[in-house]
């Protein structure tokens, strides 16, 4: 081990210090962003991180609105507000183009109705710091439940688009619950048309859920591929992580500014302005395919710490990702309005970042949201997960009894409140996670490097292939979910599911192996909503050997609308933009479902006719 890689695997383990210049952005983000700046840039930051007391600067730049607002995390009493200070927010400081100086922020909320705000209630002053890349979280208590609020931001004479927003219902209140919800966001290939009809629904819906992959963390696409299967080009990044993906974002720079990106688009700014959004996280906010303290192409048990990182082609893989998952976590949380409790903080044990998002939400007598972390905790996925995809062969390790999905805290909390949930009288409770909660079994054809072979039945084909990133890789747990919903009489459970790029709708079985099975809750899926489904064909010619899937396309993208009734049924729709390759496309509905209080599976009430095998292609790739 040289000296330097000591000196990094010495500080992983030093508490950080307050006013220490690395915490002028956290650890290694310091040091990625220092090599950037010019020498008295950093020795302002220096100054900056000894200075005592509140002083603050007056702003005197452009105006920093750029990236617009946001809110999130409601309850019936409080909602997070969020902007970020950032005349230019693609800086390659990752700064957002702001002095390293501290500013104060003047913060306004209006209560109203979902039209205009007409009395202001509360005000505050709030210190933008470089330390947060000059991001602001402000927590506003004292709310009245299922209100609309107004709030906006001044700052330097300049003021921010003025945003809206929704608190939940009170405790017991019994009224009709309506959201939305999506995943897979990406920015290169497709305009993000479903953000833009999300806005337009917003006056009936209370929140919005995206359920991961807000962005993607790949390199950027080459400009000739414009007009073929991009529509516009990722910002660069000049790290890169490992000889086989050079250009993918990696310092804490890099993924402030990827998500700035996204936060440019007009649509998501419009959907983020007047909704609040419950956000977790899926891989690429980080490394497709991460689970825990593990990157993309490790496979089998990993065992993690800053003294065990070995790897046979690169003795440092291990301690490097953790050093790039630090920056995203660090990243995610800034940009998003996330409440206090989901704060990076470090776990001195292992040196890294952890930030909490499993949390519940109560919407009156109604629902119960439990919102999930499937990637933080997770044991690494068993089998082999690249070669044959999208479903894979299977291996021993797939049904070891100690891997873990949720992790050991998360799961107790997840079936005791469940628990309480059915004890309070609860209507509705839903399981807000990332990944296809069901059962998939892509049969004999399930490789993209394969031809479907002639007359292909897989109902007539012996053999299971899954995909095991999703909760296929983890049958052990998911077992452990619907066993004990069946033991304690848990009713009318609903799960949300993002990830797959394809509009699901499924019943949840004791035994998917069984059809005659007892069914025990519900599944909705959301297709995305931009990025390809390049296997739509492989799901689609296997449905037919997984019969508790009773509605399945990959060949739209969209997302989901759910009016959850305290005393009725859940009425479910699949809404698809006409194209993502073009902006501003024409919307519909292109399937109706509902679950009847108290008996769980998909009711199909309405479905329009799907595109041929032909047209994917087209749809896809605009070609």
């Amino acid at each position: 081990m040289s000296n330097s890689d000591f000196n990094l695997l010495k500080l992983l383990k030093t508490p950080i210090k307050r006013r220490h210049f690395l915490s002028g952005l956290g650890f290694t983000a310091g040091l990625a962003v220092a090599g950037q700046l010019p020498e008295k840039a950093v020795a302002s930051w220096k100054n900056f991180g000894r200075s005592k007391g509140r002083r603050f600067n007056r702003y005197r730049g452009e105006n920093p609105f750029t990236l617009g607002v946001a809110s999130g995390e409601p309850t019936h009493r409080s909602i997070v507000l969020w902007t970020r200070l950032a005349p230019e927010p693609l800086a390659d400081d990752g700064q957002g183009g702001m002095p390293l100086e501290r500013f104060r922020v003047r913060w306004e909320i209006w209560k109203g109705d979902a039209k205009k705000p007409n009395r202001r209630i509360k005000a505050g002053r709030v210190i933008a710091t470089p330390k947060m890349a000059h991001a602001l979280h402000i927590t506003v208590k004292g709310l009245e439940p299922n209100t609309y609020y107004w709030y906006k931001f001044k700052v330097g004479g300049y003021e921010s688009p003025l945003g809206r927003t929704r608190t939940a219902p009170a405790p017991g209140d019994k009224v009709p619950v309506k959201f939305a919800y999506s995943s897979c966001s990406h920015y290169e290939q497709g305009f993000f048309n479903s953000y833009k009809h999300i806005a337009e629904e917003a006056d009936n819906l209370y929140f919005f859920a995206h359920l991961g992959d807000y962005i993607y963390e790949y390199a950027p696409a080459p400009e000739e591929d414009i007009g073929k299967s991009v529509v516009r080009v990722h910002n660069d990044s000049p790290g890169g992580f490992g000889s086989q993906r050079k250009g993918e974002i990696v310092t804490l720079a890099d993924y402030r500014n990827r998500i700035a990106r996204y936060r440019t688009d007009a649509d998501l700014q419009e959907a983020h302005r007047l909704l609040p959004f419950i956000t977790i996280w899926d891989d690429h906010e980080i490394d497709n395919n991460w689970t825990a303290l593990t990157p993309e192409g490790t496979t089998g048990p990993v065992t993690y710490s800053p003294s065990d990182h070995t790897n046979p082609d690169d003795p440092n893989f291990l301690l490097k990702f953790a050093n790039r998952r630090d920056n995203g976590f660090k990243a995610y949380y800034e940009m998003m309005p996330l409440a206090d409790f989901s704060r990076p903080t470090r776990n001195n044990e292992l040196g890294v970042r952890e930030v909490k998002l499993f949390h519940r939400l109560r919407y009156g007598q109604t629902a119960d949201f439990y919102i999930l972390d499937g990637r933080q905790y997770r044991t690494n996925q068993a089998c082999e997960t690249i070669e044959g995809f999208p479903g894979q062969e299977l291996c021993a390790e797939r049904n070891n009894e100690s891997n873990t999905f949720l992790g050991t805290e998360q799961l107790e909390w997840l079936l005791d409140n469940l628990k309480q949930s059915q004890d309070d009288g609860i209507t509705w409770k839903v399981l807000v996670q990332e990944v296809v909660f069901a059962q998939y079994n892509y049969k004999g054809f399930f490789s993209l490097s394969q031809e479907k072979p002639e007359n292909y039945d897989p109902t007539q084909i012996e053999g299971e292939t899954f995909n095991l990133d999703q909760w296929d890789g983890y049958p052990v747990e998911r077992q452990k979910i619907l066993d004990y919903i069946d033991d304690n009489s848990i009713d009318n459970v609903i799960v949300i599911s993002g990830d797959w790029h394809a509009f699901w709708a499924n019943d949840i079985k004791k035994d998917f192996n069984n059809s005659d099975s007892k069914t025990l809750a519900t599944e909705f899926a959301s297709s995305s909503i931009s990025a390809g489904c390049t296997w739509a064909e492989q799901l689609a010619e296997n449905q037919s050997a997984n019969p508790h899937v009773k509605y399945l396309t990959g060949f739209q993208r969209g997302y989901v609308t759910m009016e959850l009734q305290q005393d009725g049924d859940a009425a479910i729709r699949f809404r698809s933009p006409d194209t993502v390759m073009e902006q501003n496309s024409h919307i519909r509905s292109i399937a109706k479902f509902k679950v009847a209080n108290g008996s769980p599976g998909v009711v199909v009430e309405d479905v329009q006719d799907l595109p041929s095998t032909e047209q994917f292609s087209e749809l896809v790739f605009g070609r």
